[in-house]
């Protein structure tokens, strides 16, 4: 009798033990979790298309080359990020939010115009169906007279662009926002911030 007591309790401490089966209870309860919230990132959080990763590397590339450029040459040169039609005869839909190019402006006190388009350069085009706005057009300034000639067809207008001191430093004072974005999902877009007084961007 004694001895099938001993065996009962040695067989009920050897497999029945609270502590591990709680801890089982916890490694399910965590793996449950884990999985709900990989399906709602997965739904929250969808993916960029890749597009849109070489737009924005593509804009960034050219804050960047405006920046230095402003730096080295102690001059005032603007981005132009084109927001609306450039000329009777242009083929619109290939310019406006989608193309940009670094130029010389000058100041007046209150105005800033084109002076001449960076030697070496040329229009850039973002990748197809793809489009370029601006958060809050107001913080962009205006360059006026644009002035050049696109596929033999001269043209002058006034463009929205990002503007650089001589010290690399944005003339408006304040942190600007343009957004790149796939033409067919409107919510698959990069927001790039740039900091007015550092000129680094920062990608949302």
């Amino acid at each position: 009798m004694v001895v099938s007591k001993y065996i009962s309790a040695m067989r009920t401490k050897r497999f029945y033990r609270p502590e591990l089966r709680a801890s089982y209870f916890s490694m399910i309860e965590l793996m449950l979790v884990l999985v709900v919230a990989s399906i709602v990132l997965g739904i929250t959080m969808r993916p960029k298309p890749a597009q849109v990763d070489v737009g924005v590397q593509m804009i960034s590339r050219q804050i960047r080359l405006a920046q230095q450029y402003a730096i080295t040459k102690r001059q005032r040169v603007a981005l132009l990020l084109p927001q609306a039609n450039m000329g009777t005869g242009l083929d619109e839909s290939l310019y406006t939010n989608k193309s940009f190019r670094a130029c010389l402006v000058t100041f007046d006190g209150t105005d800033y115009s084109f002076s001449s388009h960076i030697a070496g350069t040329k229009w850039g085009f973002l990748p197809p169906k793809m489009s370029l706005s601006l958060a809050d057009s107001g913080d962009f300034e205006t360059v006026e007279n644009v002035e050049n000639s696109i596929g033999g067809l001269p043209y002058s207008a006034d463009v929205k662009a990002i503007v650089f001191e001589p010290t690399g430093a944005l003339v408006n004072g304040s942190d600007v926002t343009l957004s790149v974005t796939a033409d067919a999902e409107a919510d698959n877009h990069v927001d790039c911030t740039i900091s007015w007084i550092s000129g680094r961007v920062k990608i949302q």
